[in-house]
C-alpha cells in the first residue's frame, strides 16, 4: 500500500475507504484515499499499475475522545483531516497517530430534500480533552498527562506540553514542546496528584527542524535536563539542585526567584483589568447598517450589527474579520474567489454555497461582504465573550473561527476608511483599542445578541431578501 504524505501541506485529503473501531483500546483507524492526480508525459515509461494506484494514508485516533468522532466518520465520504492543529505523530510505516485530538472536515450527503444541497460540509474539533481527564496548567498554558508510549519504532516515552514564553509579543502563538523519555519511572514527576506545576526550566533542547511546524522545541531522551515548579514545590531532573541550577549559570534561589516572577506575570496578564479609570466623556456613536455607510461619514464613529463570516488572524499587525448584516451596498464588490466552488472548506465561499451561491450570482454575495480590521486585544476580547474557560489561553485562527463564525454580535465605535488600495471596495471598517482599554472596556464595545433583540430580528429579515436575491440570481 503507497502512503504518500506531502509534507509540504498541512493537512491530509480523500475518501474513507475501510474505518474500524477497537473500542475496549480507544483506537479508531482510517484509510484515507488521496484523489488520483493526472501524471505528465514525462512519466510514460513507468508502469501503468504505479501511476495510477492513488495515495493511501493510514490514520490511528489513539484515545477515548476517539469514540465521540466515529458516527461522524461513518456518516462522511471524504475527509480533510489538518496536520498542524493538534501535531500528529508521523511513523516510520508513513502512518499518522492522533493522540491529542483532531480538527478535520467532512464532506456528507444530505437526505433527501428538494430545498437542500446534495452535500453539506460538518467541521470537528476534537480535543483529547474531551473524554479524558487532563490537568491543565493555567500559567504556561500546557497540557500535562500521563505519558504515552512512543509508536514510532523507539521504546520511549512521549509527552506533549504547550508553553507561553513572555519573551515574546503578546498574543503570539503557544510553543509546542515534545519531550522523550526512555521509561515511563523517569517522567512520573509530571503525575503527582497534589502539583499543578506552573513554570518548566528545560536544558539542553533543541528546535525542530521543520517548516511546516513552527516553534516546535524537542528534549531527546537521556540528553535534555528538566525542572518543574509550582507554588511550594520544585522538581528537577537532577537530584542535586544546586547542580541543576549551574546549567543555566545560576543558584537554586535565582530559579526560584524566576519561577516566582514568571507566575505573577501571567496572574497580571490573565486577571481582568477592572482598575477604575477617570471618567471620559462619551463617544458618540450611530448605529447603520452596511448599506447606509457611504465616504462621507469619515470621522463619524458607528454602530454595527453584523454576523460574522470569517477570520484571518495576522502574524503582524491587525487582524481581519469579514461581516455582513445581509444589507447591500455598491461601494462593496468583493471580487469573486478563484477558488470559490473548489475549496468549499474556506468560510466565505462556503458562507456563499450554503445561502445558495453560484457562479453566477456571486455578485449577490460580493455587495453584502466588508472587512472589519482590529487590533488583536479586541479580537481577544470578541472570543472571551464565548469562551470563558481558559483566561490564559492564546487563540489560534482555527479557534477563532470555530468558536466566533456564525456568530451575531454589536460593535461599537467602529471607525470608516477609505480603501486606496483597491478600486472594488470602496472602504473599510476598523475597530481600534486605547493602550488603556481594560478588558471590561472592550467588552462593553461587543456584545453578543440574542435572537429577541430587534437588531437581531432586522438582520434575519435582510437575510431573506438576501435568500430571495440569491435564488433570483442564480
Amino acid at each position: 500500500m503507497n502512503r504518500n504524505v506531502g509534507a509540504e501541506r498541512n493537512y491530509l485529503i480523500g475518501a474513507i475507504t475501510v474505518l474500524q473501531s477497537d473500542q475496549p483500546n480507544s483506537l479508531v483507524e482510517i484509510c484515507l484515499e488521496e484523489p488520483l492526480k493526472k501524471h505528465p508525459s514525462s512519466l510514460v515509461g513507468q508502469s501503468k499499475a504505479h501511476l495510477n494506484q492513488p495515495p493511501i494514508h493510514l490514520i490511528r485516533l489513539i484515545g477515548t475522545w476517539s469514540r465521540l468522532v466515529i458516527e461522524d466518520l461513518k456518516l462522511a465520504s471524504e475527509l480533510k483531516l489538518y496536520l498542524d492543529v493538534y501535531e500528529p505523530q508521523f511513523n516510520t510505516d508513513h502512518s499518522w497517530d492522533f493522540h491529542d485530538g483532531i480538527r478535520a472536515e467532512l464532506l456528507i450527503a444530505n437526505p433527501d430534500d428538494a430545498d437542500q444541497a446534495a452535500w453539506f460540509i460538518k467541521t470537528i474539533d476534537m480535543p483529547s480533552g474531551a473524554f479524558e481527564d487532563t490537568r491543565r496548567d493555567n500559567t504556561d498554558a500546557r497540557r500535562a498527562k500521563r505519558a504515552i508510549q512512543f509508536a514510532g519504532g523507539a521504546a520511549d516515552y512521549k509527552m506533549t506540553v504547550y508553553l507561553t514564553d513572555f519573551s515574546r509579543p503578546m498574543g503570539s502563538k503557544n510553543v509546542t514542546c515534545n519531550l522523550f523519555w526512555k521509561t515511563e519511572e523517569e517522567c512520573a514527576a509530571w503525575e503527582k496528584q497534589d502539583c499543578d506545576w506552573k513554570v518548566i526550566f528545560l536544558s539542553n533542547v533543541h528546535k525542530r527542524p521543520v517548516n511546516h511546524y513552527p516553534d516546535q522545541i524537542i528534549g531527546i531522551s537521556t540528553c535534555f535536563q528538566y525542572a518543574l515548579w509550582c507554588p511550594g514545590e520544585f522538581y528537577s531532573s537532577k537530584p542535586v539542585l544546586e547542580q541543576f541550577s549551574s546549567l543555566f549559570g545560576s543558584t537554586f534561589n535565582d530559579l526560584l526567584a524566576k519561577a516566582l516572577a514568571l507566575y505573577q506575570q501571567l496572574k497580571q496578564r490573565s486577571a481582568p483589568q477592572l482598575l477604575p479609570r477617570a471618567p471620559t466623556p462619551p463617544v458618540q456613536s450611530v448605529l447603520k447598517t452596511i448599506s447606509e455607510l457611504k465616504l462621507d461619514h469619515l470621522g463619524e464613529k458607528f454602530d454595527l450589527c453584523v454576523e460574522i463570516v470569517d477570520i484571518w488572524v495576522a502574524d503582524k499587525g491587525n487582524d481581519r474579520m469579514t461581516v455582513t448584516d445581509y444589507t447591500l451596498n455598491p461601494a462593496l464588490r468583493m471580487r469573486e474567489p478563484a477558488n470559490l466552488f473548489s475549496s468549499l472548506t474556506l468560510p466565505v465561499p462556503r458562507f456563499h454555497q450554503e445561502h445558495g451561491g453560484t457562479s453566477s450570482n456571486w455578485g449577490v454575495t460580493a455587495n453584502r461582504l466588508m472587512s472589519v480590521y482590529l487590533e488583536p486585544s479586541v479580537l481577544r476580547a470578541i472570543y472571551r465573550q464565548f469562551d470563558q474557560s481558559d483566561a490564559t489561553k492564546v487563540p489560534s485562527m482555527y479557534d477563532y473561527r470555530y468558536k466566533l463564525l456564525a456568530q451575531v454580535v454589536g460593535l461599537k465605535q467602529l471607525d470608516l476608511h477609505p480603501n486606496e488600495d483597491n478600486s472594488d471596495i470602496n472602504f473599510y471598517a476598523t475597530m481600534a483599542a486605547d493602550s488603556t482599554d481594560s478588558l471590561a472596556v472592550l467588552t462593553d464595545r461587543i456584545v453578543p445578541l440574542s435572537p429577541s433583540e430587534p437588531a437581531f430580528q432586522k438582520l434575519l429579515n435582510d437575510k431573506e431578501i438576501y435568500r430571495q436575491d440569491m435564488r433570483e440570481y442564480a
